[in-house]
């Protein structure tokens, strides 16, 4: 039996309070081990790295792009547009593991 991409995503929640409790820095190496966890899941039963609809892009690129402009007001510009990028980079995990379990069948 293989590992369905809905089991992964369900020990990756399973684990985020517990993780969260001891230390919150954990939840970000989560949500990744998660995220590829599940692509993994879903490609090895023969899909491909399904894409977010478009609206969830749409909206997701206005707020990195709202994140990123807060730099011109900032007073450290640089650790404005590298937040934004973290920020981004973790939205864009979390769309990628809703559309693997948007595709999976039985999650």
């Amino acid at each position: 039996m293989r590992i369905a991409p809905h089991h992964v995503a369900g020990i990756g929640i399973a684990l985020g309070p517990t993780l969260c409790l001891f230390t919150s820095k954990a939840m970000t190496p989560l949500l990744v081990l998660t995220a590829v966890g599940a692509v993994a899941a879903h490609v090895a039963r023969g899909g491909r790295v399904p894409r977010p609809r478009g609206g969830a892009w749409a909206l997701f690129g206005v707020a990195l792009a709202v994140g990123a402009a807060s730099a011109l007001w900032s007073i450290t510009p640089w650790e404005s547009v590298a937040m934004a990028l973290r920020l981004g980079a973790r939205a864009g995990l979390g769309l990628l593991l809703l559309a693997v379990l948007e595709t999976d069948d039985a999650g």
